[in-house]
């Protein structure tokens, strides 16, 4: 039976010294890397990057990437596309995952940017035969 006091006993163990590392949270599926041991402000990126910043000054101290196992699963297959052995996929360096989560949009980025210039494209078209006279009747024969 746990007594209320013993809540508030102090832990049996040392808090471990800080160091830099990347840390994965299974249940965020999020990876955070701080570089100082200090309290933080956050600037989300996009959907899956955001910068930890320093409470005092605008430099970063650290960052969070947010669905590792999508971010994981998409670089595992470049690299295997690019000849990369599964087999090294293990030690692959956190700047890896950050320059993925920062591009892994530019596809619908370039798609939205394709579509906006195919629009534009048509519409020039459009400016250009509305004054063109009627088709003439031996092009439609050839046609059909």
């Amino acid at each position: 039976m746990t007594n209320l006091i013993s809540l508030w006993a102090p832990a049996a163990r040392e808090i471990p010294e800080f160091k830099p590392e990347a840390r994965y949270f299974a249940a965020m599926d999020c990876l955070v890397y701080l570089q100082e041991e200090c309290s933080y402000r956050a600037v989300r990126l996009n959907a899956l990057t955001t910068v930890l910043l320093h409470p005092y000054d605008d430099r970063p101290v650290g960052v969070k990437l947010k669905g590792m196992h999508y971010l994981h699963e998409k670089l595992k297959k470049i690299l295997i596309g690019a000849g990369v052995p599964e087999a090294q996929l293990s030690g692959v360096k956190l700047i890896s995952y950050w320059e993925l989560a920062l591009t892994s949009f530019g596809d619908q980025e370039t798609q939205a940017a394709e579509r906006e210039r195919q629009r534009l494209l048509a519409d020039r078209a459009k400016a250009l035969v509305k004054d063109a006279g009627p088709v003439s009747e031996q092009e439609w024969l050839e046609a059909a």
